[in-house]
C-alpha cells in the first residue's frame, strides 16, 4: 500500500469511529432540565387558602343579674345631670365598680355605667368584647368578691380649671379601687371622663373615658 492509500485508509477509521462514539453516548442532563423534566405535584408548597374572618363576631359576653353591685353606694335618681362633675363621678364609680355575686363579667358593670352615656357609647360599652375578663376578674368571681371605687377632687378641679360652661368637657377623677373578699392589690388610677351636652340646659352625658392605670377605657 503506498503511502498516500495509507494515510486515507487511517483518516477514513477515525471519522467512523468518531462517528460512532456520538451516536452511542448521551449527552448529560443539567440540574434545569432535570427539574423541568421531573412531575410536578400541585399539592406540594402550596399554601393553605386564608381563612376568612370577616364574618365572625365574638360572642356576647354573659349577662349577669340586675340589681346594686356591693361596693356601689350610689342612687342614680340624686345625680344632677346638669353638672357634669356629679355625672363623671357617678359614671366612674359605676364602671369601676364589679360584684361578682351579681356579675357575669366585667361588662356588667360597664352596662350599669351606660345609662351615663349617649346613646352611640352606650352602643360601644355594651358591644360583645372576647375574653375571660382577665386574671383579676377571674380571681374576684372564684371567691365571690366585689371591687369598690373610692373617689377624690382632682388638682386641677380643686383650681377650678374645669369648663363647665361650653358644650364639652373634661373631667379628671382620683380613685382608688379596692378588692373585698378577694386577693387583689388596691390599685390607684387616674381617670378622665368626657362629656357633652346638646345644649345648656340640656344634661350632660359622657362620650368617653380613660383608666391611666389600666392604660386605657372601654375599648
Amino acid at each position: 500500500m503506498t503511502p498516500a492509500r495509507l494515510a486515507l485508509a487511517l483518516t477514513a477509521s477515525l471519522v467512523l469511529v468518531g462517528c460512532s462514539g456520538d451516536n452511542t453516548t448521551d449527552s448529560p442532563t443539567t440540574p434545569a432540565e432535570a427539574s423541568q423534566q421531573a412531575p410536578s405535584d400541585p399539592a406540594i408548597g402550596t399554601a393553605a387558602p386564608p381563612l376568612d374572618v370577616s364574618t365572625w363576631t365574638p360572642e356576647p359576653a354573659p349577662t349577669g343579674q340586675d340589681g346594686q353591685p356591693r361596693g356601689l353606694d350610689l342612687d342614680p335618681a340624686q345625680v344632677d345631670q346638669e353638672d357634669p362633675i356629679a355625672v363623671a363621678n357617678a359614671f366612674a364609680a359605676t364602671i369601676l365598680t364589679s360584684d361578682a355575686s351579681i356579675d357575669l363579667s366585667p361588662v356588667d358593670a360597664d352596662r350599669r355605667a351606660a345609662r351615663w352615656a349617649t346613646d352611640e357609647y352606650a352602643a360601644t360599652l355594651t358591644e360583645p368584647r372576647p375574653g375571660s375578663g382577665g386574671a383579676d376578674w377571674l380571681e374576684l368571681e372564684r371567691d365571690s368578691g366585689y371591687l369598690s371605687a373610692e373617689l377624690s377632687e382632682h388638682p386641677a378641679v380643686e383650681a377650678g380649671l374645669l369648663d363647665v360652661d361650653g358644650l364639652v368637657t373634661e373631667v379628671p377623677i382620683l380613685a382608688t379601687v379596692t378588692a373585698h373578699d378577694a386577693d387583689l392589690p388596691p390599685r390607684d388610677t387616674s381617670v378622665l371622663v368626657t362629656l357633652i351636652r346638646a345644649d345648656t340646659d340640656q344634661p350632660w352625658q359622657v362620650t368617653d373615658w380613660y383608666d391611666d392605670d389600666a392604660q386605657g377605657g372601654t375599648p
